[in-house]
C-alpha cells in the first residue's frame, strides 16, 4: 500500500480563530460579587442579639463562717538536696602532656521530700578540664530516673584532680 503524495502548496501560517467576546462577564461578576457582599452585611448588621434569661438571686440555705482550707504542695527538691560523685571511665596519659579522660557521673539523692512525684534535671560544673570549666545537665525522665552523659576532657599534667559541683536543680 502506498501513501498518497502531499501537495506542496500548503499553507504554512496557522489559520486565526476568531475569538468570542465575552466583555460582559467581567462587569456581571463584579456586580454579582457587591450583590453578594451587600446581603452578607444586611443580615450581620440587622441581626438581634438572643435575649438572655434574667438570672435568679442566689440566697444560699448555709451560713459560714470559717476559712476555706489551703492547700500546700511539697516544694521540689533543691540543689542541697543531692550528692554527686565522677567516675572515671577511662584515662589515657601522655607523660607531661596531660591527659585525656572520660569521666560519668553518679547522683545519690539525700532529701526528705519523696522524689517519684518530681522530674528533676540536674546542671552540674567540672573542674580539671585544661579549657576552663565544663557545664553539663542530666536530664530526669522521670521519678528517680536520670539519662547522664559521659565526659570528654583534657587535663594539663597527669596529676589533675577532675571534680565535679552541683550548680542547679530544675523540678518539674
Amino acid at each position: 500500500m502506498t501513501t498518497p503524495p502531499v501537495p506542496d502548496d500548503l499553507p504554512t501560517t496557522p489559520i486565526p480563530i476568531p475569538r468570542q467576546h465575552r466583555s460582559w462577564l467581567l462587569p456581571t461578576a463584579l456586580a454579582a460579587g457587591i450583590l453578594t457582599l451587600g446581603g452578607v452585611l444586611a443580615v450581620v448588621l440587622t441581626r438581634q442579639p438572643d435575649p438572655q434569661p434574667a438570672a435568679a438571686p442566689y440566697h444560699s440555705m448555709f451560713t459560714t463562717t470559717a476559712t476555706p482550707p489551703t492547700y500546700t504542695s511539697t516544694p521540689p527538691p533543691t540543689a542541697a538536696d543531692f550528692t554527686m560523685d565522677l567516675k572515671v571511665m577511662s584515662k589515657q596519659c601522655f607523660g607531661s602532656a596531660g591527659c585525656n579522660v572520660v569521666v560519668e557521673p553518679s547522683f545519690t539523692y539525700q532529701g526528705s521530700r519523696t522524689l517519684s512525684t518530681f522530674t528533676c534535671d540536674i546542671t552540674y560544673t567540672i573542674t580539671g578540664d585544661e579549657s576552663g570549666e565544663l557545664i553539663e545537665t542530666a536530664y530526669g525522665t522521670g521519678g528517680t530516673g536520670l539519662r547522664v552523659d559521659r565526659t570528654s576532657l583534657s587535663t594539663r599534667s597527669s596529676k589533675t584532680k577532675v571534680t565535679a559541683t552541683i550548680t542547679d536543680v530544675s523540678c518539674r
